[in-house]
């Protein structure tokens, strides 16, 4: 199981919003220089 997630492809997003129809989420970019910093 180690590495498993390493193995696809996925995004980091800020849930916006949600209501019964829909999600609205954020889509977040790694800042440079650290591993688990993010922004919008």
């Amino acid at each position: 199981m180690k590495g498993y997630l390493e193995d696809f492809e996925y995004e980091i997003v800020e849930i916006v919003d949600v209501s019964d129809n829909y999600v609205d989420v954020k889509f977040l970019a790694l800042v440079k220089g650290f591993k688990s910093v993010y922004m919008a």
